[in-house]
């Protein structure tokens, strides 16, 4: 059986930036929790949380926060992954 993922209370692992496969071993990722509409995640390097809102097939993400460490290796990735 396959189950049907949601947006919410899933952790969604990034594969693919610009059309180019993420081959981190610690892949950038997004959580979105239903009940306090908090946005949390990992960057490659560093840790990031905010707010989300949900608007029929839309999403705003509002008042993102991230620390602020440099990991040589992962850098361009996050930062490309954080503009998007």
């Amino acid at each position: 059986g396959i189950t049907k993922a949601t947006l919410e209370n899933t952790r969604w692992a990034l594969t693919e930036l610009h059309a180019e496969p993420i081959t981190l071993e610690k892949k950038p990722y997004l959580m979105f929790a239903k009940k306090s509409m908090v946005v949390n995640g990992f960057g490659g390097c560093n840790q990031l949380a905010g707010s989300y809102e949900l608007s029929g097939q839309k999403i705003k993400l509002n008042n993102i926060a991230a620390t602020r460490m440099f990991c040589q290796e992962t850098m361009s990735v996050e930062t490309s992954f954080l503009q998007s």
